[in-house]
């Protein structure tokens, strides 16, 4: 009997069927291909080594010798079916994924979405919808280019924890979940460049916790002055919160704008003095004067010292509902205990730096 004629093409093909129909199912469930190709090749060679022990020494030994063609054949469509159901698989895991990861940033961004609904895809993708969030943004330009994206997304799985990367106007965000920020912005800088800025947010719980995340790395990225390194909202929380509001604030400012402008030595010593860690040694030394001069607040050049008043009750309320409310003014007469001290330059500070 020839070897070519004992396996039926009907039976041929509906066994590759079964393989394709198997093959997806694990490639759904993330098993490598290599490991399902594994399994042909074993079991092959398996089968080889039965049917040629099998004719060993018998008339069927040429039988056998005639059966490596079609064995070989059958390992081949075989490994070509497993092949190509992974890769349409992982295809369409791959988008549709990306589709959820791209879906989940947006509900984020511009919020008002049922919750459950935001919560579910945020489980599809692996997340604990109560468990604490970290968001990382970096300008979108770098990651716009097709794949780009792709690279950097599996870059993150080597990472523990789960980060998930989509691009939302100007900006790439990644939000994270256990995950340690600094590996994964080394790796959003070694494929970005070593200009890249990254801002980070803080961790924060649940979803809510991850739309803020995501604020507060935006805020950290705009005024992030160096490349090559993460920015985080940590530690420019001051900066990052006044970033937007100049204009509301302005009003607050008048009276000391218009103090510095007119005393701009005033203005020098205070920021001197708090730059000096509130010394007046140390104070004194930078601007080259006498400390004593600078607790009168008074600069070289200055014919009078010019210290800083003691802030009225009014102010003090000012100061205590807002950490950018420094407001304060000058006297020409002044008590001894109005002299500049860590108290009254820390109320001056945050509106000469703002100025």
């Amino acid at each position: 009997m020839r070897a070519k004629s004992s396996i039926p093409p009907s039976l041929v093909a509906g066994q590759l069927l079964e393989f394709q129909a198997e093959s997806r199912r694990r490639a759904y469930y993330g098993l490598p291909v290599q490991d399902a190709l594994a399994t042909f090749h074993i079991g092959a060679r398996r089968l080889w080594d039965e049917l040629r022990a099998a004719a060993r020494g018998t008339a069927a030994e040429d039988t056998a010798i005639e059966l490596v063609a079609p064995l070989w054949m059958w390992v081949q469509s075989a490994s070509g079916v497993v092949a190509d159901a992974f890769a349409d698989e992982a295809g369409s895991r791959y988008a549709r994924e990306a589709g959820l990861r791209q879906r989940f940033l947006e509900l984020l961004r511009t919020g008002g979405a049922p919750r459950e609904h935001t919560a579910e895809i945020a489980r599809e993708l692996g997340f604990d919808p109560d468990g604490d969030f970290r968001a990382l943004c970096t300008p979108a330009a770098p990651w716009a280019a097709e794949g780009h994206l792709g690279l950097l997304q599996r870059a993150a799985r080597q990472l523990a924890g789960r980060v998930s990367c989509g691009l939302s106007g100007q900006l790439m965000v990644a939000i994270t979940q256990r995950v340690d920020p600094a590996d994964l912005a080394t790796r959003v800088i070694s494929l970005c460049g070593d200009d890249a800025r990254v801002g980070v947010g803080l961790d924060r719980s649940g979803l809510a916790g991850a739309e803020m995340s995501i604020a507060d790395a935006e805020r950290a990225l705009a005024v992030a002055s160096q490349g090559g390194r993460a920015t985080s909202f940590e530690d420019v929380w001051l900066q990052a919160s006044l970033l937007d509001s100049r204009e509301r604030l302005h009003p607050l400012f008048a009276e000391v704008r218009q103090v510095t402008g007119e005393q701009p030595l005033l203005a020098e010593t205070v920021l001197a003095f708090a730059d000096a860690g509130s010394s007046l040694a140390h104070a004194a030394t930078a601007l080259g004067i006498h400390p004593n001069t600078v607790a009168y607040g008074s600069a070289s050049g200055t014919s009078s010292p010019v210290p800083i008043r003691a802030p009225s009750p009014d102010s003090s309320a000012r100061s205590s509902a807002s950490p950018a409310d420094g407001a304060c003014g000058i006297h020409e007469n002044p008590p001894v205990h109005s002299m500049i001290t860590p108290k009254t330059a820390n109320r001056a500070l945050p509106t000469l730096r703002y100025r």
